[in-house]
């Protein structure tokens, strides 16, 4: 893993001019509705700088702008601001301690959340838009990247199984559907069959992408994060994650291993991916909506394979019950 050196030095200097430093320990915004585990080495962080530490966990703001479709839903946001850790604490807590109860206080699924809130949303008919990146796997059929997310409708072009979501963020069936019920728990239910997936040793899975890169000498318009520079095909078994094609006309391809990649990372939209390689970030635009797979794959094959970012302790991932979802909290 890299260690950001600039910006531990930066946090550094603002502590010892007693200034407030603000992090996001997971690393990440949401992708799919609930949190991930934070990132490796938060703690050892909070534990060497030995300042109190206050929390802000947030509900609704997933609803309000995520990562499926870029709209902004109006409708409301709750923030709880708390301390933490003091420094004592901080001084008598292990690592691993301090590890869980940031990844229990800072737990927030924002579906499970407005089960109970049921704040009505202004969504201009677009709620489904794009559902089908995250929601990619038919529950009903079981076949893949064949359901269609378009204005407030989620429907599987192979089978028909779908559903209208409403204002509230509730599914409406259709007749004789077989959904998940919300779509945070749909990922949760689709990392389970990943998972299965991954037992065979001989487990492939390939995707042609464009690759894309970030310029040196203008800025990107719009909400890219790159420019397209090449196109090829991504590989991900269990030895790592391949790209053989092209990049700037030449050909181009690497090796990355699950010790240096836990995740495939999103930073805007779930229609595209990043990886790093040799300290230089590449967007990977594939050619089907499976980037959400993609994500799954790498992050259920590191911790096969090293676990060195751990899934939550609670996570039913690997429960055999396949209508066990992720749900740690009571969001009242």
């Amino acid at each position: 893993y890299v260690h950001d050196v600039a910006a531990i030095k930066a946090m550094s200097s603002i502590i010892k001019d007693n200034g407030v430093v603000c992090i996001a320990p997971e690393g990440m915004s949401s992708i799919y509705g609930h949190n991930q585990p934070v990132a490796l080495g938060t703690a050892k962080l909070l534990k060497h700088f030995g300042v109190p530490v206050y929390a802000c966990v947030s509900h609704g703001g997933y609803l309000f702008n995520h990562k499926v479709c870029l709209d902004n839903r109006y409708g409301k946001v709750e923030a709880h601001t708390y301390l933490l850790f003091s420094p004592e604490d901080l001084k008598n807590m292990s690592l691993d301690d301090i590890t869980d109860k940031l990844n229990e206080d800072l737990w927030v699924d924002d579906y499970e959340w407005q089960k109970k809130a049921h704040v009505l949303w202004k969504t201009r008919g677009r709620i489904a838009t794009h559902m089908h990146d995250i929601c990619y796997k038919c529950p009903k059929c079981g076949k893949e990247f064949e359901m269609c997310g378009e204005k407030d409708t989620l429907v599987c072009k192979a089978c028909g199984n779908g559903a209208r979501m409403n204002d509230y963020y509730e599914w409406e069936p259709f007749e004789g559907a077989k959904l998940i019920d919300t779509p945070s728990h749909w990922v949760d239910w689709e990392r389970k069959e990943v998972y299965k997936e991954i037992q065979d040793p001989n487990f492939e899975f390939k995707e042609k992408v464009k690759i894309g890169k970030i310029p040196e000498y203008h800025l990107i318009n719009k909400k890219y994060t790159t420019e397209i520079c090449g196109e090829g095909e991504i590989t991900i078994n269990h030895e790592g994650i391949f790209y053989k094609g092209t990049k700037d006309n030449e050909p181009f391809e690497f090796k990355l291993d699950y010790k240096t990649q836990p995740s495939a990372g999103m930073v805007t939209t779930v229609e595209y991916f990043f990886l790093f390689y040799e300290g230089k970030f590449y967007d990977f635009y594939p050619e089907r909506p499976s980037s959400m797979k993609i994500c799954l794959i790498v992050e259920e094959m590191h911790r096969l394979h090293v676990n060195a970012w751990k899934n939550f302790p609670w996570a039913k991932t690997y429960d055999e019950d396949p209508n066990s979802y992720e749900i740690k909290k009571d969001f009242n």
